[in-house]
């Protein structure tokens, strides 16, 4: 099962890693063209909507996911259309509403309105293209869905740079009108791929679905708070800087955009093995979790890779030089504190891939709550004492509560598979 998953892994890890070089070559761009405080409200904003955008899909891919791939097992494909149908239905009804939370809570303050609805209209088309991503994960076409992740990269990049060589100022509203644009092809390619395989034109029988559109709500529902509230981490760290400087919420934006890399094996790990634990349990094979020894490993060789970027010579001017920005010259420092901690991350999205895949989505709902409640309160007096620094170390310090919860919890769930107390199924729990 773990060489299946690690497989896997690594396709939607080549591709999230291709997209996500593009993506940082984009926000280099915007970090480069706007001014310190303009790249601060473009943080903000994108913040928002990225969190938006959880409520909005309703994380509705991971319900999908793990029914399309139990039902092909068992050649009941009529059933996972109706899942993926009902979730289509559902991403649009909360795009919408999504839209209308997204500029009453940031017109006035940020942006023209005009260029606030354009900007939060681009939820559409993300949270359809997020909800289709489900169905070739859950019918094992990982590199399609890693060739969709890099094609939303890639136009973000292309749709950006011409503003850069045709404007002589590009202004906030003319990078946020890009960022939704950019939305278009990728969301075109999605529905050609998802046609193909056939779960298009949409045939919904609502009456029929009932019990489907509960089970597959009541599956996500707390996929969804998980997520909010991780999500939920960044954002509030992202606003409370916001209202002490400008400068520092750029900043701590510049550290997070560097510390992508890493961030993008996250989703790639959770994603792929949510439906690979779904199947190999209904299939009847033995999952295990993560040990102490496995995570000793990838913390030596992280602690390695810190202290060598360390004892890089000039880097801090070097990173001025690339970003345009003296002011962006000790992000590294900042960074090296999230590298060091990313094992407790890692491991907290194997957990997570495991729980969630076998339907406890509860649990992890109350992990990332304990998580966000710990940054919440130790993120403004920390910060108040050590700056930025502080605001690292609250990050790191919810990071390490989530990998202590999610790792007892995963192990729990799974002994409790092994002596057949639990339900593992979406259509039957």
């Amino acid at each position: 099962m773990w060489r299946e998953a690690a497989k896997n892994s690594l396709t939607i890890y080549a591709g999230s890693l291709l997209s996500g070089l593009f993506v940082f070559l984009y926000r280099i761009c915007v970090i480069r063209t706007l001014s310190v405080e303009d790249y601060a409200l473009f943080a903000v904003l994108t913040t928002m909507f990225t969190w938006i955008a959880v409520f909005s899909h309703f994380d509705l891919y991971a319900g999908v996911s793990k029914c399309v791939s139990e039902c092909s097992e068992d050649s009941r494909l009529a059933e996972a259309k109706l899942f993926y149908h009902h979730a289509i239905v559902i991403a649009l009804i909360l795009s919408c509403a999504g839209i209308c939370i997204g500029v009453i809570f940031s017109v006035k303050h940020y942006a023209h309105t005009y260029t606030l609805i354009f900007f939060f209209i681009g939820l559409i088309p993300f949270s359809l293209m997020t909800v289709s991503d489900g169905i070739l994960k859950g019918t094992n076409r990982f590199a399609a869905s890693a060739g969709m992740n890099v094609l939303l990269g890639l136009s973000r990049l292309l749709v950006f740079l011409p503003l850069v060589f045709l404007s002589s100022s590009v202004r906030l509203d003319h990078a946020l009108m890009a960022f939704s644009t950019a939305m278009i092809v990728p969301f075109v390619a999605m529905h050609a791929s998802i046609r193909r395989i056939g779960f298009f034109p949409l045939g919904i029988g609502i009456s029929q679905g009932t019990p489907i559109y509960r089970a597959l709500f009541d599956f996500s529902k707390w996929v969804t708070v998980t997520d909010l509230f991780n999500s939920g981490l960044l954002l509030a760290s992202t606003f409370i800087l916001s209202m002490y400087s400008l400068v520092d919420t750029a900043i701590f934006n510049v550290v997070i955009v560097l510390y992508m890399v890493v961030q993008i094996g996250y989703g790639a790990i959770t994603s792929v093995l949510i439906p690979q634990i779904s199947r190999a349990a209904a299939q009847g094979e033995q999952i295990r979790t993560l040990n102490m020894r496995e995570f000793a490993v990838l913390a030596a060789s992280m602690v390695t890779i810190v202290a060598l970027i360390h004892a890089v010579p000039f880097k801090e001017q070097a990173l001025s030089l690339i970003l345009n920005n003296d002011a962006y010259s000790h992000a590294l420092s900042y960074l090296l504190i999230l590298l060091l901690i990313s094992p407790f991350r890692v491991f907290s999205m194997v957990n997570k891939g495991i729980v969630q895949g076998l339907n406890d989505t509860r649990a992890t709902a109350f992990v990332a709550l304990s998580a966000f409640v710990v940054n919440l309160i130790l993120v403004i007096p920390l910060y108040r004492i050590f700056g930025l620094f502080g605001v690292f170390a609250a990050m790191g310090t919810g990071y390490i509560v989530e990998f202590i919860l999610s790792q007892r919890i995963a192990i729990r769930i799974v002994s409790s598979i092994k002596r057949g107390q639990v339900s593992w199924t979406l259509i039957n729990s």
